[in-house]
């Protein structure tokens, strides 16, 4: 592939060619052509690039960098960066956790504060994220920090265990706006909107929210916070909802994300803040934060899946699936799984929960732990991100929880939250010769084509799909009943494609190629 700032000789364009051919031919030509031409297809730049920090028994007393990547910039696009994971902190320490774009941080959004309710219950989750606008060419270094401060009564000693990660958007594959959320002593008694992002939708596609930071709530008092697109909350997995004891500085951090399907035009995403059920303190809170609203259109070479989870006192002694996307990928590629919400638990359960491809957890980085310090503030935040290399196929990534290590409680517990899924490809499709064949016709095409000798018993459980050769998606949809199937393929740029069936399990089954040619 040539890099966008380089040329290796010049290839020779179609019309070049076919010059000294008869046009009447042209069509039958420029299929052969297309077929041939395979390594000059265009490239996607979006990229995810992800390290594992683990850190046991870290001095924090001064500012230390946990980790970092250096990115180069393939294109002009916006980087989003996000540290995540939990803390395991001395009672009596604030322990900050920041990503930035040097070995610091700053204050109110630049950083998120996690400090132990008490000495037994000293898990919290966390997530940081910022935003950063790159020029094609441009080297950036991005740091995960930690460092005890303020509140240092404890040890400074903490274990922090997460993820350093970075989601590169190109500006020509999608859009990514970041709204910063500031604000001290704010009267929340009815629904506040603390944050706004305006993204204007070219073509239908989705578009992923979070509102993530830390939060001061007092005492007897019970906030809501929502990644929404309306100005209120919905209930469940539409918001999380926190409390926190009467201690000094009571900083809670808080996650919430949504996902929506979005058609052109305007649309606008908000970070909301409410006071709300429990309101016997004074309904004034200080959050710090920010809501991200990253589109993803549908003609994108990056597939979307997402799934809510509203799962009520269910037993978590042993690992529990609380939601599944399955992603069929067409080629080597990359997957980024996010999730986050809100878990209800008993106080002397340990609750670990996790964000997987193969069902089970694993410590430290593998894993997000979370305690609630008692019987009536019994609510905590939890967030988990992995990024995962994968081969071309059929792949089941998960959220799980499980009651472990420590299980004074009922192991009950109840969770609200949502899950991401995006997949990129790394490597071109190819065509597996195992996999059965369709009859297409005409083949090649200026727009319609029949689909014929489809595998048996797809029913209405069946997908039909087309790729280009870079595993970009163009069209998913469901198969209809018959031994037939009509395809149009008239709105899509000339080059060759790949129609592929899939089955009820989102598992290819059969696939053939077909150039799209001009009328």
């Amino acid at each position: 592939m040539i890099a966008p700032d380089k040329q290796v000789g010049r290839i020779l364009q179609p019309h070049e060619q076919m010059k000294h051919v008869d046009m009447k031919s042209a069509p039958f030509f420029l299929a052969i052509f297309l077929l041939s031409a395979l390594n000059i297809q265009a490239q996607s730049y979006r990229d995810f690039q992800q390290v594992d920090i683990e850190k046991t028994h870290i001095d924090l007393t001064d500012v230390t960098v946990l980790d970092s990547i250096i990115y180069v910039a393939p294109v002009d696009g916006e980087m989003l960066a996000k540290f995540d994971g939990y803390v395991v902190g001395d009672f009596g320490d604030r322990i900050i956790v920041a990503v930035n774009d040097d070995p610091s941080y700053s204050v109110n959004d630049g950083h998120v504060g996690v400090i132990a309710a008490d000495p037994d219950h000293n898990h919290t989750a966390f997530a940081h994220t910022r935003a950063y606008s790159m020029s094609q060419g441009d080297t950036m270094t991005f740091y995960a920090v930690g460092h005890n401060y303020v509140n240092t009564q404890g040890s400074g000693i903490a274990s922090i265990y997460g993820h350093l990660t970075l989601d590169f958007m190109p500006d020509n594959e999608g859009q990514l706006k970041f709204s910063p959320a500031n604000l001290s002593f704010l009267d929340v008694t009815a629904p506040k909107v603390l944050a706004a992002a305006f993204v204007t939708v070219p073509e239908s596609g989705k578009v992923i929210t979070s509102f993530e930071g830390q939060a001061y709530i007092e005492d007897g008092d019970r906030i809501v916070f929502a990644a929404s697109n309306d100005t209120m909350w919905a209930p469940n997995s539409g918001a999380v909802s926190l409390e926190q004891l009467d201690i000094p500085s009571p900083i809670v951090p808080y996650m919430h994300s949504r996902t929506y399907e979005v058609e052109p035009g305007q649309h606008a995403y908000r970070g909301i803040v409410h006071n709300y059920v429990e309101t016997d303190g004074t309904g004034v809170a200080s959050i710090y934060g920010s809501l991200v609203a990253k589109y993803i259109p549908n003609s994108s070479e990056t597939v979307v899946e997402y799934k809510s989870f509203e799962k009520t006192s269910i037993d978590i002694s042993s690992v529990q699936s609380l939601a599944g996307i399955n992603i069929n990928a067409p080629a080597p590629g990359k997957i980024l799984v996010q999730m986050n919400g809100v878990a209800v638990a008993d106080s002397g359960d340990l609750i670990v929960m996790a964000a997987t491809m193969d069902g089970n957890w694993t410590p430290n980085s593998g894993n997000v732990s979370i305690e609630v310090p008692s019987p009536d503030v019994n609510r905590r935040c939890f967030t988990h991100t992995r990024v995962f290399d994968v081969s071309a196929g059929f792949h089941n990534l998960q959220v799980i929880a499980q009651n472990y290590v420590e299980t004074d409680g009922t192991g009950i517990a109840s969770f609200y939250g949502n899950m991401s899924v995006e997949y990129i490809a790394t490597g071109a499709v190819s065509i597996t010769p195992t996999i059965a064949s369709l009859t297409i016709a005409p083949n090649p095409t200026t727009g319609r084509i029949l689909i014929s000798d489809l595998p048996a018993d797809l029913g209405h459980q069946g997908m039909i799909r087309v790729l280009d050769l870079q595993g970009k998606q163009h069209q998913l949809n469901r198969l209809a009943v018959g031994k037939q199937v009509e395809v149009d393929l008239s709105s899509l740029p000339v080059g060759v494609y790949v129609i592929q069936i899939l089955n009820a399990d989102r598992a290819l089954v059969a696939q053939e190629k077909v150039v799209r040619m001009n009328r």
